[in-house]
């Protein structure tokens, strides 16, 4: 018992120095696409199914059951690289988005209880944001910066309890960190100031409690099932919000800023089958509950330290941009060869249904990727084992006539984006 609470200890240690590895870089900059297919370059080898498999960390993330399936003891560090090419196009405006070059590193430690029908799991996750940059020619302000980065990332505790010989049930748990920035030009929609645009720098952040479910049916040797729930994760974000371009004579005022933000519940059904000693096959469906969570984003601006402006409208001002947005659902597919006894490689593709309606189309949340493309290849070395995946994330140029969003920003526009994603990560086993 001494031993398993020194190795916890250790885990749960590397685990902190790689979620504030995480948050540091999320906030230069995160992954596009709103909501990742895959972590880690098994997973994203694959395509990113991983529901009804049990053979890396990722599981406490995606399926908790899988933790009573693995073997022994294993540590286990991913890198993911990304790039992000995107374009703007308006009567105004034909540019590209600034790219940057973004790590996001994730970390796991598991183990199969010796004796015992348990396995118990910890693991640090980035599993959704996003992040924009362009320098766009605004109607009332000439060239402006248009920004955006959100993040989420999860530290996670996963149980897995092999209920019977075909049978397993796992629950994780654990604080979720939430950061979601804006810059750009903002035109009110609603309230007393509705059609005033002003040129906005907000930001807010805050942690809350993430937590899923899952469970698998080990129907055959070579076949599995899984099905996993991740609950939404709802944030009230608190910080700053500074305002300028108001029609007064101190056109600038700073504000406490609150807005709530939700990342979306998923559920999804997996299956896995082995068809013999080197060719193994699975599939993932994922329902993504977005018209819940992007819906729209109510924004509370207090404690306003324009006097001219309180004067007119108090202290506070609230305002309630559109968003609505429709459920998502990503078919997965994954392909795996055992080239060799220590020599695996990997094929995937998913397709994403795009969850954002034209006449809601904005640059700022970029998620309108539907297709994914990733090859992927692991090597094991006695204890080791060492993988890495490339995937290719795109879709088509998406198009608003007139825009819902008022202020004629993005009236006559379309968004096209893509990614390239490079994964590397090691297992050790013990």
């Amino acid at each position: 018992m001494k031993k398993l609470l020194t190795t916890l200890t250790a885990a749960f240690y590397l685990g902190t120095v790689t979620f504030s590895l995480c948050c540091i870089g999320v906030r230069q900059s995160c992954a596009n696409g709103i909501y990742v297919d895959g972590t880690g370059p098994v997973s994203n080898g694959r395509g990113g199914t991983n529901i009804a498999h049990s053979d890396n960390g990722t599981v406490i993330h995606d399926n908790p059951s899988a933790l009573a399936a693995l073997k022994g003891k294993r540590l286990e560090a991913c890198f993911d690289f990304l790039v992000l090419p995107m374009s703007y196009r308006d009567p105004q405006n034909d540019e590209d988005g600034k790219n940057r070059l973004l790590l996001l590193p994730s970390f796991s430690y598991s183990q199969k209880m010796p004796q015992r029908p348990f396995g118990i799991g910890f693991g640090v996750y980035t599993s959704a944001g996003f992040s924009t940059e362009y320098r766009l020619v605004h109607p009332a302000y000439g060239k402006q910066k248009y920004a955006s980065d959100a993040s989420m990332t999860k530290m996670l505790l996963g149980v897995g309890w092999q209920m019977t010989n075909q049978w397993s049930l796992g629950l994780g748990a654990g604080p979720a960190y939430s950061r979601v920035a804006f810059e750009e030009p903002y035109t009110f929609q609603t309230g007393i100031f509705r059609e005033q645009s002003v040129l906005v720098d907000m930001k807010g952040d805050d942690w809350a409690l993430a937590w899923n479910l899952g469970v698998q049916w080990h129907i055959v040797d070579s076949t599995t099932l899984g099905l996993a729930y991740v609950n939404q994760d709802r944030f009230h974000l608190r910080g700053d919000a500074d305002i300028q371009g108001l029609p007064l004579s101190d056109p600038t005022a700073h504000y406490q800023a609150a807005y709530d933000f939700k990342w979306p519940q998923t559920l999804g059904l997996g299956i896995t089958h082995r068809f013999n000693t080197i060719h193994k096959i699975s599939t993932d469906v994922m329902w993504i509950d977005w018209s819940s969570a992007f819906d729209e984003l109510t924004i509370k601006l207090t404690d306003g330290d324009n006097a001219e402006l309180n004067a007119v409208a108090g202290n506070s001002v609230q305002d309630v941009f559109p968003l609505h947005w429709k459920d998502s659902y990503a078919f997965r597919l994954g392909y795996e060869y055992l080239w060799t006894p220590v020599d695996t490689l990997r094929l995937g593709y998913a397709y994403n249904l795009n969850p954002v309606p034209d006449s809601t189309l904005t640059p700022m949340i970029p998620g309108i990727m539907t297709h994914l493309v990733s090859f992927g290849y692991g090597h094991t070395w006695d204890k080791w084992a060492f993988n890495a995946a490339y995937i290719y994330s795109f879709g088509p140029r998406q198009s608003v006539g007139n825009s819902k969003i008022i202020g004629d920003d993005y009236d006559q526009s379309s968004t096209r984006i893509s990614a390239h994603f490079l994964s590397v990560g090691a297992q050790y086993q013990f």
